[in-house]
């Protein structure tokens, strides 16, 4: 009983309180340094100027941030049906004129992952930016970008059916204004 009075003045004397503190100190320290010295720590990423220096040096060989190892891959271009594909979903997607959301949505399903398809419901078919393509189509490996009459939709596309369920599917999207 007698070291339980002592250990509750100690707690709450001064010394008591900067003991308290100092272990506190010590804890978040230790913890930080554990969270640092982990696997990955932020020094350890390699960074796309990284990457680039690294590859020029050997093009074909993997680079090696000692904990993952990359390789240098290179994405055919789409195919032409993936393209026309691609113009599809433009032309569906302009095509809001008197329609409503939830049927919208239904004609752009087949086109779209699940994630596109979810972030599109939040759309306001009033603010589609564009109502008519301006010109061909840039192919750039997987990216399909498309000028409209405000801007320029950008389009990722893959042709890889066991990823997605589906193929060709749009697993991105995107709206630079002009």
């Amino acid at each position: 009983m007698m070291v339980m009075r002592w250990l509750g003045k100690l707690a709450f004397s001064r010394f008591g309180i900067v003991i308290m503190i100092l272990l506190a100190v010590g804890l978040v320290l230790v913890f930080v340094e554990q969270r640092v010295s982990g696997p990955m720590r932020h020094d350890d990423q390699v960074t796309g100027s990284d990457a680039e220096q690294s590859n020029e040096s050997a093009p074909n060989e993997p680079m090696d941030d000692g904990d993952v190892v990359f390789e240098e891959t290179t994405d055919p271009e789409l195919s032409p049906e993936a393209v026309d594909f691609a113009m599809e979903f433009v032309e569906a997607y302009l095509d809001v004129e008197g329609k409503r959301q939830d049927v919208w949505l239904q004609e752009l399903e087949p086109f779209l992952t699940e994630y596109i398809h979810e972030s599109l419901e939040t759309v306001d078919l009033e603010a589609v930016p564009a109502d008519d393509v301006q010109g061909d189509p840039i192919i750039n490996e997987d990216q399909v970008d498309v000028e409209l009459g405000e801007g320029t939709i950008h389009l990722t596309v893959s042709e890889d059916e066991e990823a997605y369920g589906k193929s060709p599917v749009i697993v991105e999207l995107d709206w630079t204004p002009a």
